[in-house]
């Protein structure tokens, strides 16, 4: 029982019969349709044939299992065996958020201003985009926390000069604001 838990304890990422039959059956499927012989036969006919017996097991893992067991062509087995390893890896590193990679598209000249700066930070460029998100986030509450810069940050293209007319109608307002409390402070003064 303890060497059986010891066992357990050391294997990385558990396997899913379910999931590695699908993941067989891509893998291989994908190299038929790239032309590559996937069985261990040479002519072209028993190829076809043997070929078609996978396409058709396609959600029967069992039957994969078998066919593999059987068919496969010898110089594809510990390719198999590694594309394996590697997809059950990011299958249980996507389960953890903190591990989960994803792919962005970038234009040239966005990745090019990005690698500069994670070049220059000595960050990767996931830590750079989260550096730039903060830079953001950190203006975004500055402005929050003066009106007259949230119209600024909260602006689209084509609203600018509402957004200079509302600025300047609050500059006046604060201007005449301040005019009228100092006028009634005059007149409080005068009358003591």
């Amino acid at each position: 029982m303890l060497e059986n838990s010891k066992n357990r304890l050391y294997r990385k990422h558990q396997k899913l019969p379910t999931h590695e039959a699908k993941w067989k059956w891509d893998y291989l499927y994908n190299k038929y349709l790239r032309g590559e012989n996937i069985t261990k036969y040479i002519e072209a006919e028993i190829v076809r044939e043997i070929s078609l017996e996978l396409i058709n097991a396609k959600n029967k893992p069992e039957l994969i299992d078998g066919w593999i067991a059987k068919h496969l062509n010898e110089n594809l087995h510990k390719k198999l065996q590694q594309a394996l390893r590697a997809k059950r890896k990011r299958f249980h590193d996507n389960e953890k958020i903190l591990f989960a990679k994803k792919t962005i598209d970038l234009e040239f000249k966005a990745w090019h201003q990005l690698s500069e700066l994670s070049r220059d930070k000595e960050i990767s460029l996931s830590e750079a985009i989260q550096l730039l998100f903060d830079l953001v986030d950190k203006e975004k509450l500055a402005a929050y926390h003066k009106p007259e810069f949230a119209l600024i940050v909260a602006m689209n293209e084509g609203e600018e000069m509402q957004a200079a007319k509302e600025l300047q109608a609050q500059a006046q307002a604060q201007e005449q604001t301040t005019q009228e409390e100092l006028a009634s402070s005059e007149q409080v003064e005068t009358q003591n």
